[in-house]
C-alpha cells in the first residue's frame, strides 16, 4: 500500500503518521488532486480488514478526528509536508516524472478521510451498512471504499 507507482494526481507521502495530541496514528496520509496543474490535498486513509468490528462506527469517528485534527492544524501539515516531499524526491524516494516541489492547499475543507477496506467479506456488509448510516447521521467527510474480492480459482 506505501509503493508510489509514478502518478500526478496521488502520493502517498507518509505512514504511521502519530498524533501526540491523542496518541493516534493515523494508518497512511496521502496527497490528491484532481489534475496536473492543480494543488494536492490532503487525504486520511485508514485500513481495515473487513471483519474488524470497528468497521461498524469507531473507525469513522477515529478517521473524523484524524481529519478535524489536520484542518484545524492545516498552515502546520502544509508547511511539513512540502519540505518532507522535497527532501524524499532530492532522495530519490519519489518517480524521477514527479515535480520537484509540490504545491499543497491549504484550504481546510479539501483534507479527506477515506476507509480502504480490505478482505472485504459477508462479514462486512452489515457493519459497512451502519459505518455508512453513521457518515450520514455525522455528516462526516469520510469515504469508503471495499477493496474487490480476489478470484483466487
Amino acid at each position: 500500500m506505501t509503493d508510489n507507482p509514478p502518478s500526478e494526481k496521488f502520493i502517498i507521502i507518509d505512514r504511521q503518521v502519530a498524533n501526540h495530541v491523542n496518541r493516534a496514528q493515523i494508518d497512511l496520509l496521502a496527497l490528491r488532486r484532481d489534475s496536473a496543474d492543480k494543488p494536492f490535498h490532503f487525504q486520511v486513509i485508514e485500513i481495515k480488514l473487513g471483519r474488524n468490528p470497528e468497521l461498524r462506527e469507531k473507525v469513522g469517528r477515529q478517521l473524523n478526528g484524524y481529519v478535524n485534527h489536520i484542518r484545524k492544524y492545516i498552515k502546520a501539515y502544509v508547511d511539513c509536508y512540502k519540505e518532507n516531499y522535497r527532501q524524499k524526491k532530492e532522495l530519490g524516494l519519489f518517480d524521477p516524472s514527479l515535480p520537484n516541489r509540490i504545491e499543497i492547499d491549504k484550504d481546510e475543507r479539501t483534507v479527506e478521510g477515506l476507509i480502504v477496506v480490505c478482505g472485504y467479506s459477508q462479514l462486512a456488509e452489515q457493519a459497512l451498512e451502519h459505518l455508512h448510516q453513521k457518515i450520514k447521521e455525522e455528516q462526516w467527510d469520510i469515504k469508503v471504499q471495499p477493496m474487490p474480492k480476489l478470484n483466487l480459482s
